[in-house]
């Protein structure tokens, strides 16, 4: 699923599209958690944006883990 750093980091002006990705987010943990014993991973990737070693700015999508801890 496609979420967004604003939902694990929101800011002023941005309250309605942080609850929202907020809410994917944990949409992600629990159906992480309810597929895991059907060998089912969930992942959520979120957009970013990233310096290569020429200091050219490229998009860039990071897997963030689901920890089972």
């Amino acid at each position: 699923m496609m979420g967004s750093g604003q939902g694990h980091h929101g800011g002023p002006g941005v309250a309605a599209y942080a609850c929202s990705n907020a809410a994917l987010w944990m949409l992600v943990r629990v159906l992480a958690d309810e597929l895991r014993s059907d060998g089912i991973n969930v992942k959520e990737i979120l957009p970013r944006w990233c310096a290569d070693r020429h200091g050219v700015w490229q998009r860039l999508l990071h897997f963030r883990p689901i920890c089972d801890g």
